[in-house]
Order: structure tokens, then C-alpha cells, then sequence
């Protein structure tokens, strides 16, 4: 068994951010770490972390996932400056090995709570809290189709079953309870 702790003050960095989210790549070699003022990719060694890259255009991320077979990063955050005509939460698609961000996927008004990819990583499903859930098609350019189930105030999970065929849900639906 293998245990690693690392604490995330740096007294030399004050704007080190508070710590959000994390997503271990699939090969378990780094991980990538969301404050609320940037991304850190960290190599995982023997007994501590070091940092490789850092990315400040995603803050505030709310959701982190790896594709199945770790070419890429989805990344759940607010832009800053939004409008109706641009959402204001985003999923920047980043390359895993590059770390530079391919595509930013817009659509959810309210945050994205949870990221899922197909077992191919030719599709990925979002969900927020707005009461939407986005399946994004890879091959046509991260191309978005949106749904949503009307009276859902929120989904809190999802899980698409046997790529893209069925896909499971949760979230809450007014006084209805759980969907």
C-alpha cells in the first residue's frame, strides 16, 4: 500500500488559492489540482508531488474528469465575464500531455457539478445545477446538444451507460424529490 500526503501551503506563493477539485489521470502517473485561481499539474514520485505546469485561465473549477484513456482534461469553471450570449460556466477540454486548452464547451448557466466521457472518449456528457445536461460530440469539434428535463432544479450526477445508448441521472425535481 502506497500513501502520499502533501499540504498545499506554500508560504512563498500567497496566492496559492484554496483547493476545489482533483482528478488523477488514468495512468496514475500525475494528478491535477483545481484552486480557486488556477490548475496545477503534478507529477506523483516516491514521496511528494512537484508541479509541472500551472494554468491560470481555468479558476474556480467546480468539476475535474480525465477521459477514459487520458488524452484529455475536462474542466468544469466560471469565465468572469459572462453574458447571455455566453454562459458563464465553461468546460475547457485540455490536453492532457500538452496541458494547452483545445476547446472551451459553452452552454450551462448554472455551475457544472459532474463530467462524464464515454468508454471511447468519443463523447462527453455534462450536468449542472441550471437543470441541463450536454452531451458533446468529439469528432465534430466538441459540437453540443443540449437537454433538459423541465421542472429538474438541478442534477448532482450522471453516468452514461454502454456509450451514449442510456444514461443515468440524479438530481432533485422540485417537491417531486429525486429524479
Amino acid at each position: 500500500m502506497c500513501q502520499l500526503k502533501q499540504v498545499f501551503v506554500n508560504e512563498e506563493d500567497s496566492n496559492q488559492g484554496e483547493l476545489l477539485n482533483i482528478a488523477l489521470h488514468p495512468t496514475g502517473y500525475y494528478v491535477v489540482i483545481g484552486f480557486t485561481n488556477k490548475l496545477q499539474f503534478f507529477h506523483i514520485l516516491k514521496d511528494k508531488l512537484r508541479t509541472f505546469k500551472e494554468n491560470s485561465q481555468v479558476k474556480y473549477c467546480s468539476c475535474l474528469k480525465f477521459a477514459s484513456g487520458g488524452a484529455y482534461l475536462a474542466a468544469a469553471h466560471r469565465k468572469p465575464k459572462a453574458s447571455m450570449n455566453h454562459p458563464p460556466y465553461t468546460v475547457s477540454i485540455i490536453d492532457s500531455y500538452s496541458t494547452e486548452i483545445i476547446k472551451d464547451c459553452k452552454g450551462h448557466m448554472g455551475m457544472v457539478v459532474d463530467i462524464a466521457w464515454t468508454n471511447m472518449d468519443l463523447y462527453m456528457w455534462t450536468a449542472g445545477n441550471d437543470g441541463k445536461y450536454i452531451f458533446w460530440e468529439l469528432d465534430k469539434e466538441f459540437e453540443g446538444h443540449e437537454s433538459e428535463m423541465k421542472g429538474n432544479e438541478g442534477y448532482t450526477a450522471i453516468a452514461p451507460l454502454i456509450d451514449t445508448e442510456y444514461l443515468f441521472l440524479s438530481g432533485t425535481q422540485g417537491e417531486n424529490g429525486w429524479i
